[in-house]
């Protein structure tokens, strides 16, 4: 059936222990892949087994869409627990879509869209840090080869990188936005990262990216190691759905807190569309997977919900805390 604006294509918590609705994809060279689900994670596991440092893993969804038919685009979100002990190298962790299920996304012929974090320089452009990337081919080779739509060079912190991020990606006809939370910069201080863009300003169109393929599938990769290395990264959430028309990404637009008083709150404001329902959670560190869901049943007859979190008497913790952050999940349309 026809994709609608605000409709859910995937949102997988992992929360079953058991891996449904994604299977592992590599390329050509060696190296051992096993998924597990357990709790509310996902955890993939890649062990090269010859020298190369181009070995490649990841899960694919067995769910696929077409992002040329939809006029609203889509919103992609990728919530990593936590991601190996060496840095990504050779072509980096890839976090973003592909049009092939079989074989990997640097793969001549396969097309591709998403992030790239660390990686060589000389291939990813990210220059350890984050690139969005379209049409990344080549083998090995440069990432001149694909269409680099935005480097954020030398702004990640590996060790944050390694504790866990949230990275969301939304696409349409005008262009695209991204945003990495819970990463910190060199220094060591919080360095959420947020750009967008339009197709104009990187020289190609929607549906030039998109138009390729008639089937898109989500992927998540492991980065190549030598043998015998492992690399596993572990997944919290994974979740697609098709875009919002007439309104900014998914985002909090505005936190007001107001803690004087018998009745401490902070009130939140994010665009939404109509008979969509979206959740909020709240946690105190970004370290691991330490959200505690406020509501999930939030709707709007507008264009915009705005919620007051009463924080006594559930969340008195939040109170002590010398840092605490929201976020903010869509879920479907309501019935």
């Amino acid at each position: 059936s026809a994709l609608t604006p605000g409709q859910t294509i995937i949102d997988d918590s992992f929360d079953d222990n058991v891996v449904t609705g994604w299977s592992s994809i590599g390329n050509i060279l060696l190296a051992d892949h096993t998924i597990t689900e357990q709790g509310t994670l996902l955890t993939s596991t890649v062990v090269g087994t010859e020298a190369n440092l181009n070995t490649h893993r990841g899960i694919v969804s067995d769910t696929s869409f077409d992002p040329a038919d939809l006029s609203s685009g889509f919103t992609l979100t990728f919530e990593v627990a936590s991601q190996g002990e060496t840095d990504p190298g050779a072509n980096g962790l890839f976090l973003g879509l592909t049009s092939s299920d079989e074989t990997f996304f640097r793969t001549e012929g396969v097309l591709s869209f998403g992030f790239v974090f660390y990686g060589l320089p000389s291939r990813t452009d990210s220059d350890f840090g984050v690139s969005l990337v379209t049409n990344d081919i080549g083998a090995g080779g440069p990432a001149a080869e694909g269409l680099i739509l935005s480097p954020n060079p030398n702004t990640i912190e590996l060790a944050s990188l390694q504790d866990g991020f949230t990275a969301v990606v939304t696409a349409d006809p005008n262009g695209w936005t991204f945003s990495v939370e819970g990463v910190n910069d060199l220094t060591g201080q919080p360095g959420d990262l947020s750009k967008s863009g339009t197709w104009a300003d990187a020289g190609t169109t929607y549906q030039e990216v998109f138009g390729g393929a008639s089937e898109w599938f989500v992927l998540a990769s492991n980065q190549g190691n030598p043998v015998s290395d492992t690399h596993t990264v572990v997944y919290d959430r994974i979740a697609l759905t098709t875009g919002q028309p007439g309104t900014t990404p998914l985002a909090i637009k505005s936190i007001e807190p107001s803690l004087a008083g018998a009745e401490p709150s902070v009130t939140l404001t994010w665009d939404a569309v109509s008979g969509v329902e979206y959740a909020l959670d709240v946690a105190t560190d970004l370290s691991g997977n330490n959200w505690s869901e406020i509501t999930d049943s939030l709707t709007t007859t507008g264009t915009e919900i705005e919620y007051t979190h009463q924080i006594l008497p559930d969340f008195s913790d939040l109170l002590e805390s010398s840092s605490v952050f929201y976020r903010v999940r869509q879920l479907g349309a309501s019935q």
